[in-house]
């Protein structure tokens, strides 16, 4: 800033440059005049005249000079004091002037409004200036007379800065004004009046208050509260905001929200901001991330709003997790029994429709059952309510250790309860259940000192043939429980009786099985292989029949499903293995032939972890080099986990192990999975063999298989043929072996081993 001299000093320098000027004109006019009137000669008469008139001219000449510099000057003070004068009287700020006695003697705008609202109707009114009532603003006292700042200027040249006093004016009205003082002296120091400067600062006492209430009212508010840009850059948090997370003031501003939010990453920071234009009021809940890890849900109070012109999301978020909790244990109570926090009637109903919507999309059944404890009420009315309770507990308990995970039990009141069974591939697993049930009641049930004996009926429905509505699967089981209770209790009834006459029949199968295991009531047959080339057996596949003691020999179709389904395929098939390499050794022992055996596996027995190791146990035992046993595995069993199935086949196959993969074409395994699986043939499902000789289409698809098994280099195997003709074009198509009635049926050992003895070229003629 450059600097510019005062209104007083310049016009010094003024009165300076007038006065040596008029001195210098002056003496050189006087010698210069004097001079020339000597050199001319005049005489003493004459020059006395001519000196009057050359007076007369400088005394002219300066006053014409002198007139000309003062009307300057007195223009350019004259200029100088209105623009002053018009800024002064422009300022808000209240400016007077008062002399020694301290009379007002000038005062701008501002000031005269001031002074009317104060009581001073004249300039000179001193006593109306002495009676104006003040009070400091700071502390409340009164401001006594002598005590303002003017009055401390004048008397003792005080100067008085920024003192802040409230004033009572004629309106009625208390204001605040910012009052400064200073005193006016002369140029030897003595006081001649002062200056007050005087600002009423009323409203911005009351904004700065409400200022400060709000920002104290921010602080302290529970909920964190996050000014964020359009970048997601933090503006302003409270201190509640720092607590809740964790983090300074100063850390946060540094962070974006994806930093503390991890359900808002920076995309979808941008979407939320351009969502906020069109509706620029959200509540929404998400969580946040306290700076030692810690993620906790919130609720968000979203707003958009213009600030300095830049538009600014506000968030206020508070922290729901008690909330949360207290939801969730509403919830459970809104959903479970109280007595024994089991599912209530209306988380039944829900877990019954979801599990309807499971079966139909997985093409199984649900059952639901409905259990009441049979005399219940003879314990209630003997023991009490409390001891009746203590029982509705153990049997609780005893329920749950009975159902599978997925399952849901539930008590509907009183002695009743309730079981939604998911998986149920057949009606039989619902008559397992119950009877697992009933045998848990056998146990007699602990009661203080005592034991009590509980039975309870159990009726069921089955969707979707009993109903596909919860209400219906309930109002079916209801009927079944009560035909239950009314044969006695302590028993199970369907709902239907077709229905439970074959789920019993299943069972009775069931334990026939198990008993068929113990008692080794299972055989071997074995169907053989033919290669077309050379027309000799070149293996042979070993089927499981079972010998029933009452009902004869029962097809697999009747039992293989069934011990799936309990798990006693597990058994079964490890048997079927020890059996095929037991009877492999014995061929050889009859110095037969030795020809390779292939052996089914189901997905059960194949997935099991100890599978390989156990299969390798039975080779050991038997002394068999596993190259003479095929392990078959059906197309959709290996594409359930393809590649678990892959590392599987690929450890088998270092073992030593043939691998083939039977009823090809009937799943859904892709080329390329086929090539990365070890297979040594691919047996072309009998579906596909049925009608190549009169079906141009099934034809087409046959030879397309037997191509793929060639291209990669596996022996293709036609499974089901049954007639010259199919033979004929599987042998055109170059199919390596088939398997068939056309060649034999599946044989007992001692017809294969006859068969083995006397090996006669298979040439069917067309």
């Amino acid at each position: 800033m450059s600097y510019r001299p005062s209104k007083k000093s310049t016009f010094l320098s003024t009165a300076s440059g007038i006065a040596l000027t008029y001195a210098l004109i002056s003496l050189l006019w006087i010698y210069l005049s004097d001079s020339l009137l000597l050199a001319l000669g005049i005489d003493l008469l004459s020059l006395s005249k001519l000196q009057t008139w050359k007076g007369s001219v400088f005394v002219f000449c300066t006053a014409m000079v002198l007139f000309f510099l003062l009307r300057n000057a007195i223009k350019r003070a004259l200029y100088g004091e209105a623009l002053f004068r018009k800024v002064v009287e422009t300022i808000p700020t209240g400016i007077w002037v008062v002399d020694r006695e301290g009379n007002v003697v000038d005062c701008n705008f501002a000031a005269h409004g001031l002074l009317q609202e104060f009581g001073i109707q004249a300039y000179n009114d001193i006593q109306g200036y002495a009676e104006i009532q003040g009070w400091w603003s700071d502390n409340g006292q009164p401001v006594h007379p002598d005590e303002w700042g003017i009055s401390r200027s004048l008397s003792r040249g005080e100067t008085c800065l920024r003192e802040k006093i409230d004033i009572a004016c004629t309106d009625g009205v208390r204001r605040t004004v910012l009052y400064t003082s200073l005193p006016l002296k002369s140029e030897n120091g003595a006081i001649t009046g002062a200056m007050a400067l005087v600002q009423d600062i009323t409203e911005k006492r009351k904004t700065d208050e409400v200022l400060r209430r709000f920002r104290f009212s921010i602080e302290q508010a529970s909920e964190a509260i996050f000014w964020i840009n359009d970048e997601g850059r933090f503006l302003f948090v409270n201190d509640q905001a720092c607590h809740s997370l964790g983090y300074s003031a100063s850390e946060l501003e540094s962070l974006h929200l994806w930093d503390i939010d991890p359900d808002f990453p920076a995309e979808r920071w941008a979407e939320q901001w351009e969502r906020m234009k069109s509706d620029p009021k959200q509540v929404f809940e998400t969580r946040h991330q306290r700076k030692d890890g810690r993620i906790f849900p919130v609720e968000v109070s979203a707003s958009q709003c213009l600030f300095n012109n830049e538009e600014n999301h506000v968030a206020f978020v508070r922290d729901i997790t008690i909330r949360k909790k207290y939801e969730k244990e509403l919830e459970h109570q809104s959903n479970h029994d109280a007595l024994t926090g089991l599912a209530n009637r209306v988380l039944l109903d829900d877990r019954i429709q979801q599990a309807i919507v499971h079966a139909e999309r997985a093409q199984r059944n649900t059952a639901v059952f409905l259990l009441d404890l049979d005399r219940f009420k003879v314990i209630n009315d003997s023991l009490g309510h409390s001891q009746g309770d203590a029982v509705l507990l153990a049997v609780a308990e005893r329920l749950s250790a009975c159902i599978s995970p997925g399952d849901t039990l539930s008590r509907l009141g009183g002695d009743e309860f309730a079981i939604v069974m998911t998986h149920v591939n057949h009606p039989a697993d619902a008559r397992i259940m119950a009877q697992k049930i009933l045998n848990a009641f056998e146990q007699p049930f602990p009661l203080g000192n005592r034991e009590l004996r509980i039975t309870t009926s159990i009726g069921a429905s089955l969707y979707p043939r009993d109903g596909e509505q919860s209400e219906d699967l309930l109002r079916h089981a209801d009927a079944a429980m009560y035909q239950a209770k009314k044969q006695g209790g302590n028993g199970f009834q369907f709902c239907s009786e077709e229905m439970d006459t074959r789920a019993h029949k299943a069972l009775e199968l069931e334990g026939d099985l198990r008993q068929a295991l113990q008692l080794g009531s299972f055989v071997l047959h074995y169907q053989p292989k033919v290669k077309i080339a050379s027309g000799k057996i070149d293996g042979c596949e070993a089927l499981v029949r079972w010998n029933h003691p009452d009902k004869g020999m029962i097809s697999p179709d009747d039992f293989i499903p069934l011990a799936e389904e309990t798990g006693l395929i597990i058994a079964l098939g490890e048997w079927v293995l020890r059996e095929a390499c037991r009877q492999f050794k014995a061929w050889q022992a009859q110095g037969l032939p030795p020809i390779k055996i292939a052996v089914n596996l189901s997905a059960r027995q194949f997935l099991q972890s100890d599978f390989v190791e156990s299969i390798q146990t039975i080779l050991h035992e038997f002394d068999i080099d596993p190259h003479w046993l095929d392990l078959e595995l059906t197309e959709s069993m290996v594409m359930e986990d393809p590649d678990r199935i892959a590392k599987l086949l690929a450890e088998l196959k270092q073992i030593g192990f043939a691998l083939s993969l039977d009823d090809f074409g009937t799943g859904y395994s892709s080329l390329n999975y086929l090539r990365r699986f070890p297979i040594d043939c691919l047996k072309i499902d009998r579906s596909f063999i049925l009608d190549v000789a009169s079906d141009a289409t099934a034809a087409s698809v046959a030879n397309s298989v037997i191509g793929i098994a060639h291209s990669l280099g596996i022996h293709a195997i036609a499974e089901g043929v049954e007639t010259r003709e199919q033979y004929a074009f599987l042998a055109m198509c170059e199919c390596d072996s088939i398997q068939g009635y056309l060649f034999s049926k599946p044989l007992p050992a001692n017809d294969l081993a006859a068969l083995l003895a006397n090996p006669t070229p298979f040439k069917p003629t067309t």
